[in-house]
């Protein structure tokens, strides 16, 4: 090796070095690249590959405004017609949704559809089913294809609304999303569902045969009683057969006693002297009404007896002015009733039958109102029934027992407030429904079929996510409030969440000690109500997330503190490592604020948008880093937003008008828009001009525009080859790959303008004019390495004219090189292409936009006694796209490096 170094010392050897297939950008302190084929800076460049981008770096495509609201853009969304309809841009602006087809993208000043009011705060999107939900803090709202808007549990929008128990036994979970309720009961025999008056007192009568009689009752005042046909007594279940001597003897506060089927006997006394007693009501299987049953019951109007009694007692209705008594048979049957003189005499009505049933059903979950009841489908009469200001049960009174046999009961209405345990924090529950714990998450993502909802900073460690209904409903969206879980136990919220295969990962924006990414899969119950849980796989602690995530072409990532990093999937027992994606840029992107970064996919690249700056990550061009993860390669995109009160680009003339001269010097180029003037010639045209002392001179407008307030894209989104971005000063724009064999304005209005001849030659090719970032000219530059070619202690010098860059520009002098050495600071070279610099034909047909001047040219660059050589190109002329294939040079070795101590 000494040996090689001491004959380069000696030799006269010419020795070339070259740049081509370039990589991407390594950013960094020294800008130092490790790889010959990698630039230390490239701005506005990239790889197309939707031409020749394998083998070139060239301009990325312009962008243009199509819209200005002139108020802050808060969020911008994709939305996509799930019936292949036109796709829209949805806007949230200020308080407002403002909604824009995508035809609305290649007109300017576009006014868009306002389709709803929201909240003035930073919105959150997403799509689910054949919708597009914006949750604003405060509701969801839900945007159908049509542009139709409506809120989540409001306007017919509805939520699911659950049957929460069917017969007693619970089978939906309640729904967040609302208070409304349902509960089914199945009536197979309307005796288990009998009303049965509180506070009734019971003893066995037969233990053989688990018969029980009523012997009264405590606290009966201004009731009615209703007798059960069953009681359970110390577990046991007992058939109420009779009413026991004196039961409710002298009970004052008794208006009506209603009997069920199965009771045989009313005993002596039973209800004597009850005076406020006016209805009694007794099943078809009563047999005995014994003595003095009702005796002195001076207000009695109404006695109903059936088909099966067989004995009356003496003074049953004696001191009672009942004047109607109602039999279920004829006045043959009647006779047959021992003792059925004490009914003769009181006015009888023959076949007459009222068998009223009043039925109860329990309510199990806490409710504030009833709505609706139905036997059937048929609205019933019902009552609530009420317990410490809680409704407990709802009865309804019907006319037959049959009519309530083999039915179906529905019960619906308004649940209580929720007081869950769903959230490790419980000190804002008095404040926060659960409508706004869903509504103010700032996260979503689809797993499993199911929307997860995150991010709420009231409960920072829940995860909530949508139970699947047992009935279906189009669209509904339906919370379960046992479907959450809760990651960690601090106060780090949720900042992003993942699909990644069969798990979901869930990031925290810290680590409290418990982790700090959580990994869930799925894990059947059997249990009907909750057939599904999500519990924790793994955990990884320390790597925290500050924004968004995104399954970029399969690879998880994610932004954290240490720039963009990525789950990298490694055994089956779903242990993974979280391996960097982006040293190259680290940089530079540490330095941006990345919670307010947006992460979206265009063109195969990953875009990073963040405060007017694109970084792209080119996901068909990796490389093993010396850590050992698989990186990205990264392209810089930069003053990627929108002007106002910017002004237009005049240049001074090649021709005279009027009174103006051509300047002497000065033609082409741009004049100083504060001194430009205009006036009307003789026949009213109006033309510009500027004054140089007392002489007059010819000045243009151009389509540039220049100057003015910059305002950075602040919100990004993207699909397919488009890809949108917002300001904060109501700017909505798009980039123009979509403009492919699109004639601009400025070519159509040519005389001789041929669409087929142009469509022809031009291809999927774009013109120049949609390489200007908003009408403004932008700045492209690549940088080679501060390179030493592999010598690092050896000097040498450039061969004369030795640099050579293959490029392309549709304009003359459009690229400047300038070259940097150890010894020196950048140093201008040349501008180039020019008429006599002298290119050599090539064929660039695949060429993405107009092929104008190309070729390779030979710089006059010698540079002395160099240890290390920089070489950078740049482009900042309006409409002007540059693409650069190869720099390469020739040098000689020179000498050691001189020691000056």
């Amino acid at each position: 090796m000494a040996n090689r170094y001491k004959n380069l010392l000696y030799s006269t050897a010419e020795y070339t070095h070259s740049y081509r297939g370039f990589r991407g950008v390594e950013l960094n302190a020294s800008s130092t690249s490790s790889s010959t084929a990698r630039l230390s800076y490239a701005q506005n460049m990239y790889k197309d590959y939707d031409a020749d981008g394998a083998e070139v770096i060239e301009s990325v495509p312009g962008f243009r405004c199509f819209a200005h609201y002139k108020k802050p853009i808060r969020a911008l969304y994709y939305q996509r017609s799930p019936f292949g309809n036109e796709d829209h841009i949805l806007a949230h602006v200020d308080n407002k949704i403002y909604r824009h087809p995508i035809s609305d993208t290649h007109k300017k000043n576009a006014v868009g559809e306002e389709i709803a009011t929201v909240c003035p705060v930073k919105s959150f999107g997403f799509e689910y089913g054949r919708h597009f939900y914006v949750m604003d803090t405060k509701k969801i709202l839900e945007i159908s294809d049509d542009g139709s808007t409506r809120t989540v549990g409001e306007d017919g929008a509805e939520p699911y609304v659950p049957t929460l128990y069917v017969s007693g036994e619970e089978y939906e979970q309640r729904n967040l999303l609302t208070d409304k309720f349902k509960e089914e009961y199945y009536v197979a025999d309307h005796v288990a569902y009998l009303f049965e008056t509180e506070g009734l007192k019971f003893a066995i009568t037969d233990s053989t045969l688990r018969y029980c009689s009523i012997i009264g009752a405590d606290g009966l005042t201004d009731t009615e009683i209703y007798a059960p046909s069953y009681v359970t007594i110390s577990g046991v279940s007992y058939k109420v057969v009779s009413i026991s001597d004196g039961a409710f003897e002298n009970n004052i506060g008794i208006k009506a006693v209603y009997l069920p089927e199965g009771m045989t006997v009313i005993g002596e006394r039973a209800f004597a002297g009850c005076t406020s007693l006016h209805t009694v009501v007794t099943p078809s299987t009563l047999t005995n009404i014994n003595n003095k049953a009702f005796n002195g019951c001076t207000s009695l109007n109404a006695l109903y007896v059936g088909a099966a009694l067989s004995f009356f007692g003496t003074e049953v209705l004696s001191g009672s002015p009942i004047k109607g008594i109602h039999y279920a048979l004829g006045e043959t049957d009647l006779k047959k009733i021992y003792g059925y003189e004490g009914i003769s005499t009181k006015g009888v009505q023959y076949n007459s039958v009222y068998s009223a049933v009043k039925l109860s059903f329990p309510l199990h979950e806490k409710v504030n109102d009833i709505t609706s009841v139905k036997i059937e489908d048929e609205e019933a009469t019902w009552s609530t029934v009420s317990k410490n200001e809680r409704i407990v049960a709802v009865t309804i009174d019907v006319e037959k027992a049959a009519d309530v046999t083999d039915v179906k009961v529905t019960v619906e209405g308004i649940l209580a407030p929720l007081k869950s345990d769903w959230a490790s924090d419980m000190t804002v529950l008095s404040e926060v429904t659960p409508y706004q714990a869903i509504a103010n998450c700032r996260v979503a993502e689809v797993f499993d079929g199911r929307i997860f909802f995150a991010g709420n900073p009231d409960f920072p460690n829940t995860v909530f996510y949508t139970e699947r209904p047992k009935s279906e409903k189009e669209g509904s969206l339906y919370v379960g409030r046992y479907n959450y879980f809760n990651d960690g136990v601090g106060s780090y919220k949720v900042k992003s969440m993942l699909a990644v295969r069969d798990m979901l990962a869930v990031f925290k924006e810290g680590d409290d000690g418990s982790g700090s990414i959580f990994y869930h899969t799925k894990e059947g119950t059997g249990s009907g109500v909750i057939d599904t849980i999500y519990p924790v796989a793994y955990v990884h602690s320390g790597i925290c997330s500050t924004g968004m995530c995104l399954s970029f072409l399969d690879d998880p990532v994610f932004l954290t503190g240490e720039g963009l990093m990525a789950l990298n999937h490694e055994n089956i027992n779903y242990q993974r490592n979280v391996v960097s994606r982006s040293h190259n840029v680290n940089y530079s992107l540490l330095k941006e604020d990345l919670s307010r970064a947006s992460l979206c996919e265009w063109l195969g690249y990953l875009v990073i948008g963040v405060d007017g700056k694109i970084y792209l990550a080119d996901s068909r061009a990796v490389f093993r880093h010396p850590t050992g993860s698989s990186e990205y390669e990264w392209f810089l995109l930069t003053d990627i937003g929108a002007y106002k009160n910017d002004r237009r680009v005049h240049r001074y003339a090649t021709e005279p008008y009027a009174d103006a001269l051509v300047h002497p010097t000065l033609a082409g180029e741009e004049a100083d828009a504060n001194t430009v003037l205009t006036k009307n010639d003789a026949n009213g045209v109006l033309y510009s001009f500027v004054y140089e002392g007392d002489i007059k001179y010819r000045v243009h407008p151009t389509w540039e525009l220049t100057g003015g307030d910059f305002f950075p894209a602040t919100s990004f989104t993207s699909f397919d080859k488009r890809l949108f971005f917002s300001t904060d000063d109501g700017h909505i724009c798009i980039f123009n790959n979509d403009m492919r064999g699109v004639a601009p304005d400025s070519v159509r209005a040519e005389p001789d303008f041929d669409e087929e001849e142009y469509k022809r030659s031009m291809g999927h090719k774009l013109h120049p004019t949609y390489y200007s970032f908003a009408e403004h000219a932008p700045t492209y530059v690549i940088k080679t390495a501060l390179d030493d070619c592999g010598i690092p202690h050896l000097t040498k010098s450039t061969v004369k004219k030795s640099l050579v860059i293959k490029a392309r520009s549709e304009t003359p002098d459009a690229i400047r090189c300038d070259v940097k050495s150890d010894e020196r600071e950048p140093t201008y070279v040349a501008n180039f292409p020019a008429g006599k610099v002298g290119f050599d034909s090539m064929d660039f047909e695949s060429a993405p936009w107009y092929v104008g001047r190309y070729g390779a040219v030979a710089l006059p660059e010698n540079e002395k006694r160099w240890i290390e050589k920089q070489i950078t190109l740049s482009s900042s002329k309006y409409e002007s796209p540059i693409a650069v294939y190869s720099i390469s040079y020739r040098y000689t070795i020179k000498g050691k490096i001189k020691n000056n101590a």
